[in-house]
């Protein structure tokens, strides 16, 4: 597959729009009870496969710079995982959805072992938290998202 400099440079953009809007708002990024802001560009491989690096380079540094090795590689993880299922979904309004199961799942999971005792109840209550709030920021950030950048590329 051939990347041309017109994608290296979107999924470049995509990368550095995910860090700085997790860096910025880092006090509501990590944690328990986080509401990553940056998620909702989670959605962007529905229309642009290159986004799927950018997302993951992205998320990378984010953590990396401000969480740990430990959330730097599973949270890096379900971000790639999600953005490669975005790619294959057909329908816009199911988008959203990769990004809120794998990391509710995944991100659930390093949550609560990095912040409390890992117990199934435990689990549960971290990986919902962090389902609802990707959930709502995927949902109402992303899907608006797709359709403006769909709205202004036919023009």
């Amino acid at each position: 597959m051939k990347i041309t400099v017109k994608q290296l440079t979107r999924g470049a953009v995509v990368g550095a729009l995910y860090t700085v809007l997790t860096l910025l708002l880092a006090p509501i990024s990590f944690g328990a009870l986080q509401f990553r802001v940056s998620e909702a560009l989670t959605v962007l491989p529905f229309i642009m496969p290159e986004a799927v690096l950018g997302l993951t380079v992205g998320c990378f540094i984010s953590n990396i710079i401000s969480s740990s090795i430990i959330d730097a590689i599973f949270g890096t993880l379900a971000t790639f995982l999600a953005a490669l299922v975005t790619l294959k979904i057909k329908k816009i309004y199911l988008a959203p959805l990769p990004a809120v199961v794998f990391n509710s799942v995944i991100v659930g999971a390093v949550v609560t072992v990095m912040t409390v005792e890992f117990t199934l109840i435990n689990f549960l209550m971290i990986a919902l938290s962090i389902g609802i709030s990707e959930f709502i920021i995927c949902y109402a950030g992303g899907i608006p998202l797709l359709v403006f950048i769909h709205k202004i590329s036919k023009k």
